[in-house]
């Protein structure tokens, strides 16, 4: 096996995984076999090895002595960071993108606002289309550096909130995604970001 088929291997092998994450077919505590994997994806051992080393990484996984590797425990701390996190690039984006970058892209922000905004999906559907309309609104900054790490930060976060966060109450409670395209035509930096925070927060009581 060359090098490259080696890399992509492993590239294959980790989105396998991490689709799995992020649907709750793995949960945290689950043990992940890795020679079980293998001979699932009927590849060898190094490309399973090399996606768990990646998945360790971006926080998904722990390998513990004698235990193995294991989903990793989502505990308190880590999902009021993830929220601390996400907030921060997302009020940091608003001041960049509110007035006119929201006007001039309102219609096909529209059809993301109103899949997010429909509460008659199951959670972990509702959360991807939450993030992917958010995507929407970074990607109106122009800085690509910027989208990419709040992609590959929601990668972790999601799988965070999908086993230890929202209840039915809480989503309920979520502000209006198309309410909140109309609040964003602000020009004023300032209230941008205070627009952004409060919606980022709403339906989360449990933490805020």
């Amino acid at each position: 096996m060359t090098e490259q088929n080696t890399e992509s291997l492993t590239d294959e092998v980790y989105r396998t995984l991490l689709n799995r994450f992020l649907n709750s077919e793995i949960v945290p505590g689950n043990v992940l076999d890795r020679k079980r994997i293998a001979e699932e994806l009927n590849v060898s051992m190094a490309p399973v090895r090399d996606a768990l080393i990646r998945l360790g990484m971006e926080g998904f996984v722990d390998t513990l002595p004698r235990k193995g590797t294991i989903a990793k425990a989502v505990n308190r701390d880590d999902l009021y960071g993830s929220l601390m996190i996400r907030e921060a690039i997302e009020c940091q984006a608003a001041r960049m993108y509110c007035g006119l970058p929201i006007s001039e892209n309102r219609e096909m922000l529209l059809e993301y606002a109103r899949r997010a905004d429909d509460f008659t999906q199951g959670f972990v559907e509702h959360w991807k289309l939450d993030v992917a309309f958010h995507e929407q609104l970074l990607q109106l900054t122009g800085c690509r550096t910027f989208v990419e790490e709040y992609n590959r930060f929601m990668k972790v976060a999601t799988f965070h909130h999908v086993n230890r966060f929202l209840t039915n109450d809480d989503l309920r409670e979520r502000r209006s995604h198309v309410e909140l395209l109309d609040e964003l035509t602000t020009r004023d930096p300032d209230r941008a970001e205070a627009v952004i925070r409060d919606h980022l927060k709403s339906g989360k009581r449990t933490f805020f």
